[in-house]
């Protein structure tokens, strides 16, 4: 999906994902997301949507994005703790802003 607000166009999508083990003090990088139009150094914005329930605190782990290449986008699972952890299986929603030029 696509929309235009101002100077700017946002791209997202919904997925899910399902993250294996994350080793102490690393990351994992989720399977590529399809996004039409996302182009590597557009800033990307993920939301776990488990976050605003009691369940999501998974102590250590943050979610990020990056466009990994033209068209798709990844989501890193990083872990900020001494422990292995594998993340509960949830949904995000992932946004690319695309900044355009104003006349």
């Amino acid at each position: 999906m696509a929309v235009n607000q101002g100077g700017a166009k946002i791209l997202w999508a919904d997925v899910s994902a399902d993250f294996a083990s994350v080793t102490s003090a690393s990351g994992l990088d989720s399977s590529a997301i399809a996004l039409t139009g996302a182009s590597p150094g557009d800033p990307v914005w993920v939301g776990d949507t488990l976050q605003s329930t009691a369940n999501s605190a998974q102590s250590g782990i943050v979610f990020t994005g990056y466009v990994a290449a033209a068209d798709s986008v990844k989501i890193r699972a990083h872990n900020y703790t001494a422990a292995n952890v594998d993340p509960t299986s949830r949904s995000f929603k992932v946004a690319v802003i695309k900044l355009l030029d104003l006349p």
